[in-house]
């Protein structure tokens, strides 16, 4: 079993408060390392942002045995680093991760209630460069074309900032 974790910078470096975004900030670089026993290897990952995002510098792997192509295709290296990314978005976030999403209004569209849920549920994935559209269409149990139209909604009526992209 992978268990992590989130330390401070990197040796030699400071934290420093970077913008994530718009609406998050967080003090980077950090590492997150994961480690897994049964297979005896850990690794450390270097955490920092590039552009928008958060986003792996540099990742460092060790065992106490040798190091295949086998063992290395076990690491869930993207699962621990997003699982690290999302730590540190938690971390600095002020808005409710675990808010229950508001209540559905039956065939009328989403309300802007609804819209501002889905906002912050977009904007953390979009953070940790997750799927921020299947992020919301789990978050809110809608339909991944249903959650794609409410994200065309919530940018028209000006509650969550049009793509970068």
């Amino acid at each position: 079993m992978w268990t992590w974790r989130v330390d401070g910078p990197p040796d030699g470096e400071e934290l420093q408060l970077r913008q994530v975004g718009p609406h998050f900030t967080a003090s980077l670089p950090r590492v997150v390392g994961a480690s897994n026993p049964d297979l005896g290897v850990s690794f450390e990952a270097i955490i920092d942002v590039d552009g928008d995002k958060l986003s792996c510098r540099s990742v460092t792997v060790t065992g106490s045995g040798p190091i295949t192509n086998d063992v290395l295709r076990q690491i869930p290296m993207a699962e621990a680093l997003q699982a690290g990314a999302q730590f540190l978005v938690d971390a600095v976030s002020t808005e409710d991760a675990d808010a229950a999403p508001p209540p559905r209004r039956g065939g009328r569209g989403p309300s802007d209630e609804q819209l501002r849920y889905l906002a912050r549920v977009y904007r953390r994935a979009a953070a940790v460069s997750k799927r921020p559209t299947r992020a919301v269409s789990e978050a809110m149990d809608l339909p991944h074309s249903t959650a794609a139209k409410w994200v065309i909604k919530a940018r028209e009526r000006g509650i969550l900032e049009p793509s970068a992209e």
